[in-house]
């Protein structure tokens, strides 16, 4: 196999896992569209609904649902869903004056697609308190 090859193979399997990752998306979307929990209006058991669908969904260990203070100083954690454990809190307030670097971040994008959290300037507020404690890298 010459390197082209082994290029179109490392393609091919990007785009099927891809499309595996958006049939899983438009699954839970559908799914989510008529659960009853969100249907009825149950706030409290709607955000529980969507961090553990959106942590099953993109297989990652942590999935929050956070709402920032009218002013943009503070982003408070209203669901936070631990898939291992199972488990779900909130509270969790950070402020702008402690994370410069990710509240302009969100502020300016709909996404932050950090490959290394701890070494993104956008996430790597988080290192010493956050990343490194829980072993995200």
């Amino acid at each position: 196999m010459n390197n082209g090859d082994y290029s179109s193979q490392q393609n091919i399997e990007v785009l099927k896992e891809s499309e595996i990752r958006a049939q899983r998306q438009r699954a839970a979307i559908a799914e989510l569209a008529v659960h009853t929990t969100i249907s009825s209006g149950d706030v409290a058991g709607a955000k529980q609904v969507l961090t553990e669908t959106s942590s099953h969904v993109l297989r990652v260990e942590r999935s929050s649902v956070s709402l920032m203070s009218d002013d943009g100083t503070m982003l408070e954690c209203i669901d936070l869903f631990e898939a291992t454990p199972g488990k779900h809190s909130q509270g969790v307030v950070l402020k702008s004056l402690d994370y410069p670097w990710y509240f302009e971040s969100i502020r300016t994008n709909s996404r932050i697609p950090a490959g290394d959290a701890r070494t993104d300037l956008r996430t790597s507020e988080f290192t010493q308190n956050y990343l490194v404690p829980l072993g995200i890298k």
